[in-house]
Order: C-alpha cells, then sequence, then structure tokens
C-alpha cells in the first residue's frame, strides 16, 4: 500500500480520504494559489496519507496501492490501515482527519482501537452528506404531480426512471459504494402485483445487477415500515403476548373498534412493536416484508452487508403534498385552513408513531457506519403514543384555531388499530429520536409558510377510497 509521511512530532496525524480520492487530495488546492492540507500540517506535527485499494489518481488511473478484490467492508479498510501503519512503526498516538466518504473509516478506525486515536477531525463529513450522489427516482404522478420538478442540491447526478427496469439500476450503480434504498410502492388500493413489482423485485433486481457486475458496493441500507407488523403485538391477561389478525370489515361495521385476543375473544392491551413478532396481512406489508427478506438475505449471499430499517409514520419538510393516500400532517391542514371538518376514522382513540424525517436520515447514517447493524432490521420511530384526536387537537391548538371534527363511524378497511414502534433495538447503536412531535409540525408549518400555500388541486382521496370501497361505515348505532 503507498504511504506518504511527512513532518515530525506527535501525536501524528492520519488523512483519511473522501470516496474514491487518493491521497493526493490533502496536497491539491481547492482553488489556485490555496495552501493545501499536507504541508501545512507538516510544519507543526508529523502526518500521514495513504491510498486506499480502489481509490483513483484521476479518472482513468487507480491509486498507487496494489488493486484487491471487490467489495469490500469499512472493516477491511480500517484492517488495512491498522496493518499499514504497523508495518511502517508508526505507533502513534494518532489524529485522524477525514474527509467525507472518509469519516465512516475512521470513526470505525476511533471505535475499534480507542487506545490509539487521541482526537478525529471531519472535513465534510459524514454528517454533512457532502457525498457524490445519484438519485433514482420514477416521480410517480400520484406522489410528485404531473410536472414534477424535483428539488437536488447541486452537484447531484439524477436519473428519472423505474427500480424495475434492471437497466436502470445498472446506470445508477456506476461507481456507486453506497446505496440507500428508499423506493417503495404504497397504496390502499387492490392493485396486488403492482406492490410486489415495485418493492420485492426492485430490490430483488438491486442485488442482481450488484452480483452479475461484481459492483464494489459497501453497503445497502433498505427503507422498510412498520406495516411488517400487521395488526400488531397485543397482551392477554390469559394468554400473554398474542398475535392477534387484521380486525374483520364484520367486526369493523358493528363498531368494535378494539382488538380481541384470537384465544378467548377478550379485549388485549396493545404493546409496543418488538423486531422480532413481524405478521403483515396487507397487500403494502406483505410486499415490504418481503422486500426485507429479500435484501437481507440476498445481501448475505453475495457478501453486501444490508440493514433494514422498519420506519414509523414519517414526517417533516418535504414530503409530498399530493399523495391522496398518506399524510394526516398535509389532510388535517388542508380541512383546518378550508374551514372543513377533520375526518376522523373509527373514534378516534387509535394510536400511532409519528417520527421527524431528519431523525430518519440520522438512523441511516447510524446504520451506515455501524458494523453490528448488518443483517439486520431496525425499527425507526418515536416509541410514543399519539392518539388521532390528540394529534387534531395539538395541530389545531398549533393554528389557534377550534377543533372541530367529523366522527361518524367511518373506519377504513385494513387500518390496523394501534401501531407504534419499540426504538429499543436501534439504541443498543447509539441511535434516538431528537425531535418531538411539537417539532415536526413546526417544521411542517414553517415549510409550509415558505411555500406560500397549500396546492389546490389535491385529489379527492375520501372520495376515491370510498368508491373502492376501502372507507366504510358502520352499521352499529352507539360504537364502541
Amino acid at each position: 500500500m503507498y504511504l506518504e509521511c511527512r513532518g515530525a512530532g506527535s501525536p501524528t496525524v492520519i488523512l483519511e480520504s473522501g470516496y474514491r480520492n487518493d491521497a493526493e487530495i490533502w496536497s491539491t488546492p481547492l482553488e489556485p494559489g490555496m495552501s493545501t492540507v499536507f504541508p501545512q500540517v507538516a510544519k507543526f506535527t508529523r502526518v500521514c496519507a495513504y491510498d486506499r485499494p480502489g481509490t483513483f489518481l484521476d479518472a482513468d488511473h487507480l491509486g498507487r496501492s496494489t488493486a484487491v478484490p471487490m467489495p469490500r467492508t469499512a472493516r477491511d479498510v480500517v484492517s488495512d490501515l491498522h496493518a499499514l501503519l504497523r508495518a511502517a512503526h508508526i505507533s502513534g498516538p494518532y489524529v485522524l482527519a477525514a474527509h467525507s466518504f472518509g469519516g465512516i473509516f475512521a470513526r470505525l478506525y476511533a471505535s475499534t482501537y480507542p487506545n490509539k486515536v487521541v482526537g478525529m477531525v471531519l472535513v465534510d463529513a459524514l454528517s454533512e452528506r457532502n457525498w457524490e450522489v445519484t438519485v433514482l427516482d420514477s416521480l410517480e404522478t400520484r406522489v410528485h404531480g404531473s410536472t414534477p420538478k424535483p428539488v437536488l442540491p447541486r452537484g447531484v447526478r439524477f436519473l428519472h426512471a423505474d427500480v424495475r427496469d434492471k437497466s436502470a439500476w445498472e446506470r445508477a450503480l456506476e461507481g456507486v459504494q453506497i446505496v440507500f434504498h428508499q423506493a417503495a410502492y404504497q397504496d390502499y388500493m387492490n392493485d396486488y402485483s403492482t406492490f410486489f413489482h415495485s418493492n420485492v423485485v426492485g430490490t430483488a433486481l438491486l442485488f442482481e445487477v450488484i452480483r452479475q457486475h461484481h459492483l464494489p458496493i459497501r453497503k445497502v441500507i433498505v427503507a422498510s415500515s412498520q406495516a411488517v407488523y400487521g395488526e400488531g403485538q397485543y397482551q392477554c391477561t390469559t394468554h400473554g403476548l398474542v398475535l392477534p389478525s387484521a380486525r374483520s370489515t364484520e367486526q369493523m361495521q358493528r363498531g368494535e373498534w378494539e382488538v380481541r385476543c384470537p384465544q378467548c375473544a377478550e379485549f388485549v392491551q396493545p404493546l409496543l412493536l418488538r423486531e422480532e413478532y413481524s405478521n403483515p396481512f396487507n397487500q403494502y406489508a406483505l410486499s415490504k416484508f418481503s422486500q426485507e427478506l429479500a435484501a437481507l438475505r440476498l445481501g448475505r449471499a453475495i457478501g453486501v452487508p444490508t440493514v433494514a430499517l422498519r420506519y414509523s409514520i414519517t414526517q417533516g419538510p418535504r414530503q409530498s403534498l399530493l399523495n391522496q393516500y398518506s399524510g394526516i400532517l398535509r389532510i388535517f391542514l388542508r380541512r383546518i385552513k378550508a374551514r372543513q371538518p377533520i375526518i376522523i376514522y373509527e373514534d378516534g382513540l387509535q394510536t400511532r408513531d409519528f417520527v421527524h424525517i431528519k431523525d430518519v436520515v440520522e438512523a441511516n447514517l447510524k446504520v451506515l457506519e455501524t458494523e453490528n447493524a448488518n443483517y439486520e432490521a431496525y425499527n425507526v420511530g418515536s416509541g410514543q403514543r399519539t392518539t388521532v384526536l390528540d394529534y387534531a387537537d395539538l395541530l389545531a391548538r398549533k393554528l389557534k384555531t377550534e377543533l372541530n371534527v367529523r366522527m361518524a363511524g367511518e373506519f377504513r378497511v385494513g387500518d390496523n388499530r394501534h401501531s407504534v414502534s419499540s426504538i429499543d433495538k436501534i439504541r443498543t447503536l447509539g441511535w434516538g429520536p431528537r425531535r418531538s412531535l411539537d417539532c415536526i409540525i413546526d417544521d411542517f408549518l414553517t415549510w409550509i409558510n415558505d411555500l406560500g400555500e397549500l396546492p389546490s388541486d389535491i385529489p379527492d382521496a375520501e372520495a376515491h377510497m370510498r368508491a373502492g370501497g376501502i372507507v366504510q361505515t358502520t352499521n352499529a348505532t352507539n360504537p364502541a
């Protein structure tokens, strides 16, 4: 492996380059006449830079270290660096200075060899997400509108294509090392095959392309959903933990909203959803659980570390304002601003779990840099129960208006009663939500104010679902 050191003194600064960059990046000025890192640091201490195998001197030439078989894990890179420093008799202590993608390796090295590291400097690091990014998106009309205008940071490469298209994956994965697979098809309607084509086949194609082209993918992170738990996990006073089937349409038509024990038919108490008890029952949930299995097992089969994240209801700025079937915040806000009553299904006491989009991003980054997360599924949520009525009341108070609801015994076929995730497992990796429901709503309202107003041409989701038999009305006089 190529290693170059300059200067004298202690501690030794180890320079970890960014994505596909060799050691020359530290001696290259950002602009003509600017000083560079390597010679400046060498003036006051010893500093070393090296070429990771697989890095490039330029677009056409590999770096100066001997090429090795790809793909390689972050743990492999850290082991290489440690062996290189030992072979060169550079004993430390070290200060790790990492650029962009190199922040992954610096953090892992520091956690693996804590006695060797006395400091760390991350330049344009992971937390800033200053990477070379490719986005693949089909710009589904029901989510992005008929004339989509994706808002992307400068320098992002965008491919307007579908994950069900193998050639699209082949183009998108050129030069890529990390995949955040967020694409999904979600709906309440009965086009069952679309769920599996988009969510399962699209994911299988990702791993197929990686395997067939021997791509150096370091990690895949797949967006799953708490929908995989189905009706959820409950405690029966007689039978303990139970996993009930979905509430039947007949039960809902009787106005019996709460869940019963599948063995004794007594009412049961909801538990926080734990990862080991999946029980999917509708088309979306089945497709997401199948996607998880495909990703985790195919990833292991071809040696590509893979993680599945089961998101709770994710909200915040820049969520779709057009999607008919999701977005309690946008739906409630629109009705309040139009001085219309908020439509509450069932009795409004069903509970949900809301998580800020920024917390979800941080969870993705946490499992990216954590080797112990590989080949596991994790819940990403708040762990806090919120009833639909409480949510509506909080939004109305923030808008300084009286809460006006319409609750007429209506329900949606396939809705689960309670869905709140336990986040104990992902907390062991060092992640936890940092933003409350208040923060979610405040950030969303600020974003809407910056936009000026909500779109006026959002299709009527309720009418569409009622026409499709999804929204129905109870036959009971006094629903319970």
